[in-house]
């Protein structure tokens, strides 16, 4: 039997060129108060196990700087782990050319007003899962979205932060009306955190 990987869940920077209201991580008021250096997230880098599974969050990591980046890469390729970044599509305009070739998924988060143009890597379909938070403002923006790209199977999620989840009827519409072209754990995610809930 083979052994489980280590799972690190990297938040490689709280700087993000978007300013989402569901933000749960609250990217910008915890960088000002604690921003993460450099040094910090290499530290953070040179602590994961051979072979583990990485995720690389933020903020947003198409914000590091490109001498950053490459230590960052550098080492995790060096110890063959698996690779994943959440991105809203900077990091595939700055860093796609060279680092596509070893991530194993990229979870792309839409921007929340639905009216920006999706950023497409270069990667097989099945490795980039495109995610739509959905919220009580822009619940009705979706089907519009959604048929723009009718090639892509989004996930919709719900949003997680206390109070600005969206209405459970609003979201059982949606659902109804979309399910043949999202992905199948849409109905999970959409509902799991659902509704005006606490995040511990």
């Amino acid at each position: 039997m083979a052994e489980a990987r280590d799972e690190f869940t990297i938040i490689t920077t709280f700087n993000c060129n978007w300013d989402c209201s569901y933000c749960i991580i609250d990217t910008h008021e915890r960088n000002k108060k604690n921003p993460i250096s450099k040094e910090m997230l290499l530290e953070k880098i040179y602590n994961v196990t051979e072979g583990a599974t990485v995720s690389l969050s933020g903020g947003e990591p198409g914000l590091i700087d490109p001498k950053t980046m490459e230590k960052v890469f550098e080492h995790l390729v060096k110890l063959n782990c698996t690779i994943d970044v959440f991105t809203n599509g900077l990091f595939i305009k700055r860093y796609g050319d060279k680092y596509l070739q070893y991530i194993d998924e990229v979870l792309y988060h839409c921007v929340e007003t639905l009216d920006q143009e999706i950023e497409f890597p270069d990667m097989d379909e099945e490795q980039v899962t495109y995610v739509i938070i959905v919220t009580n403002d822009n619940h009705h923006m979706v089907d519009d979205f959604l048929d723009k790209y009718p090639h892509i199977s989004f996930k919709l999620a719900c949003n997680m932060k206390h109070g600005q989840t969206l209405n459970r009827g609003d979201a059982f519409k949606l659902f109804m009306r979309n399910k043949k072209r999202i992905s199948e754990d849409s109905f999970e995610t959409l509902f799991r955190y659902h509704c005006d809930c606490n995040l511990v």
